[in-house]
């Protein structure tokens, strides 16, 4: 099966965005109509398997089929703001393959410590596409 780069796909809606890694290729989320509306620009955010500026937003981690939240403790780096969030608190990674990170979650209020109310962003870039 052949999948596409975020740079080669045109169509995007109802995309299967899979793992990117080699002999892995899980299905980490379907791109809804409702998803793709929440792509958004960020700078600054932490450094993904490639590099990255576009990410959709994911309200919930129960949205996702396939993903891996890293603990806090897991992080290199603390980060700061970035985008609409005050701090970064998790990586995410495929849980398939253990590998990524594919995108980031934390919190829009640095005081917030509740982990359901993380905000989780994939990178479009760090997937890739399986057009169905």
């Amino acid at each position: 099966m052949s999948y596409l780069t975020y740079e080669e796909a045109k169509d995007f809606e109802n995309a299967i965005l899979r793992c990117p890694f080699e002999k892995c290729n899980a299905r980490l989320i379907k791109l809804l109509p409702a998803l793709l509306e929440t792509k958004t620009v960020i700078t600054g955010a932490p450094e993904m398997t490639r590099e990255s500026t576009q990410f959709f937003k994911v309200n919930d981690v129960w949205d996702f089929d396939n993903i891996g939240v890293l603990r806090p403790a897991e992080l290199k780096t603390e980060l700061s703001v970035v985008g609409p969030l005050a701090k970064v608190e998790r990586l995410l990674i495929c849980s398939d393959c253990d590998r990524g990170p594919l995108g980031f979650a934390g919190f829009k209020d640095d005081s917030e410590t509740d982990v359901k109310k993380l905000s989780y962003f994939l990178s479009c870039e760090s997937v890739l596409y399986d057009k169905q």
